[in-house]
Formats: structure tokens, sequence, C-alpha cells
């Protein structure tokens, strides 16, 4: 049991690494998968985690108290803040994570 608090204490310290569109935070252990701008000119960008949705979602929230959090459907987790959102959801026993911001 030590291993797994440790490991938590870990993630929760994590550097947060901006988004340069959104100034929203990334997580540590994500790789970027696919960015697209869309015509209203929002930015979203999408990344790939092999993380548990319990543990992005434990580091995000340590990261986004500003933000209104949510549950939704199929574990989807949003978090809604002044300059974007972000969303953590469930895939393949990992986590995609999409952050878009409103330019």
């Amino acid at each position: 049991m030590l291993g797994v608090a440790a490991l938590m204490a870990y993630v929760l310290v994590a550097p947060a690494y901006a988004n340069q569109q959104s100034g929203l935070p990334v997580y540590p252990h994500s790789v970027q998968t696919k960015s697209e701008r869309g015509a209203s000119g929002f930015v979203a960008v999408l990344y790939d985690s092999h993380d548990a949705p319990s543990v992005v979602d434990a580091w995000y929230r340590g990261h986004l108290r500003a933000c209104q959090r949510g549950t939704f459907s199929k574990g989807l987790i949003k978090y809604v803040c002044p300059n974007g959102f972000v969303d953590v959801e469930p895939h393949g026993g990992g986590t995609i994570i999409e952050i878009v911001s409103m330019t």
C-alpha cells in the first residue's frame, strides 16, 4: 500500500505544463495526439495517458481549483474554466484528455 501512496503523492505534485493556447495545465504523464482549430476560434488539443482516469482526475483536481468540475455518463469528467475546459475520459485502460481553449 505504501507504493500506491507514494505514486499518488508524486502524481499530485508533478509539475504542470501549460497548454500554449489556453494556459490550462497539461497532465505531465500524457502525450499529445491531435490538435485542431475550429471555425469559431476554439482550439482543441487531445492527449493520451496510460494512467487511470481516477489518477488523472486527482491531478486535475489539484491544478484546476478555480474551475467547475462535473461528471457525466460513461465516466466523462469535465472541468469548465474561464479560458476553456478540460475533459478527462476513460479509454482502453488509460485516459484521453481534451483541452479546449476559447481564443
